[in-house]
């Protein structure tokens, strides 16, 4: 049994003169009988081929193995909880974004023409800056091109731009993926007004 509390120093710093040159070296030794004496069996055992272990080590082992597992398997439960709730938060807020993007998107139909929708989108829009990928926010600038009223496009050609706008985040949001590059570059933003 070994007593932890007599100042046990588990090692013991050797100096040594080699003969030939006469150099001092030092190397580091298990400096305790109960330690040595703890694997001396069962360093034996295995230098005999026998290779069998005592009894009272593998008895040792087993509660300390048995608590690293329980302790490894604890901690990947808890980082797949904490991934799947930040997957799931950063899902929710994507969808409250893209929800008031498309409500404000009935600014710009025909029998409304609301300044103050469109207004809204275009809030949401520099906000999706944040949080959208690339694509988004290319068709939505794509959308507003072809809702400009200095531009004459065709209401099929606007009514296309809409779809692939709502596509795009649909697929955004099926894919659960977080935002981790960009390729927009700072001339990309436009900062536009509704009139």
């Amino acid at each position: 049994m070994i007593d932890w509390r007599n100042g046990f120093k588990p090692f013991k710093i050797i100096f040594e003169e080699n003969a030939r040159n006469g150099q001092i070296t030092w190397r580091k030794r298990l400096s305790s009988k109960p330690f040595r004496l703890l694997f001396r069996q069962e360093r034996q055992a295995i230098a005999s081929g026998k290779g069998k272990m005592e009894q009272g080590t593998v008895n040792m082992l087993i509660p300390i193995i048995g608590a690293v597992i329980v302790f490894v398997s604890g901690l990947v439960t808890w980082y797949l909880n904490e991934r799947s709730k930040r997957i799931y938060e950063e899902y929710k807020r994507k969808e409250d974004k893209y929800s008031a993007l498309i409500r404000s998107l009935r600014g710009f139909y025909v029998d409304s023409f609301n300044k103050e929708l469109q207004t809204e989108f275009l809030n949401q829009l520099n906000l999706c800056w944040m949080y959208c990928p690339d694509e988004v926010i290319h068709k939505a600038y794509n959308f507003l091109l072809m809702v400009h009223t200095a531009q004459k496009y065709s209401d099929e050609e606007k009514e296309k731009a809409v779809g692939e706008l709502i596509l795009t985040i649909r697929k955004d949001l099926i894919s659960k993926k977080p935002l981790v590059k960009t390729n927009l570059k700072p001339e990309d933003f436009r900062y536009l007004r509704a009139t």
